[in-house]
């Protein structure tokens, strides 16, 4: 989370906030409709934040029908290891 707190800084100032990053991490994947809600932004604005954090590699732009995913792969990685390595009996 912290890497992609810096990045989102570093490369995208004009779009960083602790809540666009936390919901990133909220969910293995988001879409527009969580940024409109929890940020109170338009479409198209949670669309242009979303497409800019996509194009620096943070996350990847899957579309499926008519609906663009938006999937956290590194959280996706931590949360596969995780399973892993707990041992069910």
């Amino acid at each position: 989370m912290q890497d992609y707190k810096n990045r989102i800084r570093t490369e995208l100032p004009k779009i960083y906030s602790q809540d666009l990053l936390n919901i990133l991490f909220k969910h293995p994947y988001t879409k527009s409709e969580f940024l409109e809600t929890e940020l109170s932004v338009s479409r198209r604005t949670a669309l242009n934040y979303l497409d800019s954090i996509s194009e620096i590699g943070l996350i990847e732009k899957i579309k499926i029908w008519k609906t663009n995913y938006y999937i956290n792969t590194a959280l996706v990685n931590v949360l596969i290891k995780e399973k892993n390595a707990i041992n069910f009996p």
